[in-house]
């Protein structure tokens, strides 16, 4: 809530999706997470539904996680990377994690032995941050991109997900350069000084179904 959203908004290109998107939604604001849950929930997120992502989250925090008492009812922290380390790969299956679980155990592994350190990540400029990110197991560019903007506080990941493709299809075809790199570099471009912003506003307007009228 002390993001300066007025400036925020006010930043925005004036193309007419973008322009749509902040009229239908204005307020929404990008909720920072911790980045532990983070980086796990989107390894996580490869080829699943959110509703299936936020029953295997449950599922880790249930099982590894610690009970904390909310106004009367137990409910589980998020575990961290020692629980995590410690499960095993036949564990973590049995959560229905698939062959995503050697992924989540080997990222905790890393952190537990700080072969990639998340405060090292998060002074590094912004692409350096992103290719460091990619070194945990189960972290592509997409992925690592969604754990800057939405567990670090970078400002300038535009995750090249479905929905943001599809942007770049219909309304920035000059954006798409045939890499992740530079097609992310080329939409960055285009939306604006804070494009991790403009960007949420973009995926949330067609996610919902929206347009340009």
């Amino acid at each position: 809530l002390d993001a300066d959203l007025p400036t925020i908004l006010a930043e925005f290109p004036d193309d007419p999706i973008v322009q749509a998107a902040k009229e239908r939604f204005e307020g929404l604001r990008i909720v920072t997470e911790p980045v532990v849950p983070t980086l796990v929930s989107f390894i996580l997120s490869a080829q699943m539904r959110i509703d299936r992502i936020h029953t295997l989250v449950t599922a880790l925090r249930e099982t590894y996680g610690d009970p904390i008492d909310w106004r009367g009812t137990t409910v589980w922290g998020f575990p961290g990377p020692e629980e995590l380390a410690a499960a095993t790969e036949a564990d973590l299956r049995d959560l229905g994690l698939g062959y995503r679980a050697p992924y989540v155990n080997a990222t905790a592994e890393m952190l537990v032995e700080g072969s990639v350190s998340l405060e090292s990540v998060a002074s590094m400029p912004y692409e350096s941050a992103r290719e460091a990110l990619t070194e945990f197991v189960g972290v592509g560019p997409k992925v690592a991109d969604c754990v800057l903007l939405f567990g670090m506080d970078f400002i300038e990941p535009v995750p090249l997900d479905t929905w943001i493709r599809t942007a770049i299809e219909e309304y920035f075809p000059e954006a798409e350069r045939g890499s992740y790199t530079d097609t992310s570099r080329a939409i960055r471009d285009r939306l604006g000084p804070r494009p991790g912003y403009a960007q949420t506003y973009v995926f949330t307007h067609l996610r919902t179904g929206g347009g340009v009228e």
